[in-house]
């Protein structure tokens, strides 16, 4: 189940309010046979400065997710969809937005939780870890980015990493899906320069790519060799 997402927010103001929240989606996930979370804030977090010092926003999101993943069972997953800008963005500067998610992904990458990574690669530029910024939708920065995941970004002396087995970049399925679209032939020329190391791509979205006969999902399966 995907949590949030553009036009749907949710409120991380207060404890009380987190665990209404758990309160309310936990029975769901159990009536429906859930297998796992995707965690899609888009507007509501936000960095207090210091990546040691977590935000209201950051703590109480920490605290929905651990709260679910108690009370599911143990191979319950976790997945985390952030734009740029709350990860890898916050090589650029920390603080708001800006590297939000890192303390987040940091947590559950290290203890194991965390099941992969799908960035939005299609939401705003790319960059790398130190800054560097690229254009969505270029080759150059699909690698930049994930392999600074991969070698760790470290911001105020904490290292987050994300090994390429745990990272499934996103990538719009279609022209006018997402900005930031790769043409088939680059989404493989992106893939191939990694040496095929990533778990797997995630994209926006199946409906897009139904829409264009399948292009970027046939295309994968083939990089996959499936």
């Amino acid at each position: 189940m995907s949590i949030s997402g553009a036009a749907a927010g949710i409120d991380l103001s207060s404890p009380a309010v987190a665990d209404r929240f758990v309160a309310t989606i936990v029975p769901i996930l159990k009536q429906y046979n859930f297998d796992g979370i995707d965690i899609d804030i888009e507007t509501g977090l936000a960095g207090s400065g210091s990546i040691a010092t977590l935000s209201t926003s950051q703590a109480n999101l920490i605290r929905i997710i651990d709260d679910v993943l108690a009370r599911m069972l143990a191979n319950f997953g976790l997945t985390m969809a952030p734009e740029t800008a709350y990860a890898t963005g916050g090589s650029v500067t920390y603080g708001s937005i800006w590297g939000a998610y890192l303390p987040i992904i940091k947590k559950y990458a290290d203890n194991g939780r965390l099941w992969w990574l799908n960035m939005q690669y299609y939401n705003g530029s790319m960059y790398g870890c130190s800054g560097d910024t690229y254009a969505a939708g270029t080759v150059q920065g699909f690698v930049k980015q994930t392999q600074c995941l991969n070698s760790g970004l470290t911001i105020q002396g904490t290292t987050v990493r994300v090994p390429y087995d745990k990272q499934v970049p996103g990538l719009p399925a279609q022209p006018g899906a997402g900005g930031g679209y790769l043409m088939p032939a680059l989404v493989s020329q992106s893939w191939n320069s990694l040496g095929g190391s990533v778990k797997g791509l995630m994209t926006w979205s199946a409906n897009w790519d139904g829409s264009r006969n399948w292009t970027f999902g046939d295309n994968v399966r083939s990089l996959q060799g499936r």
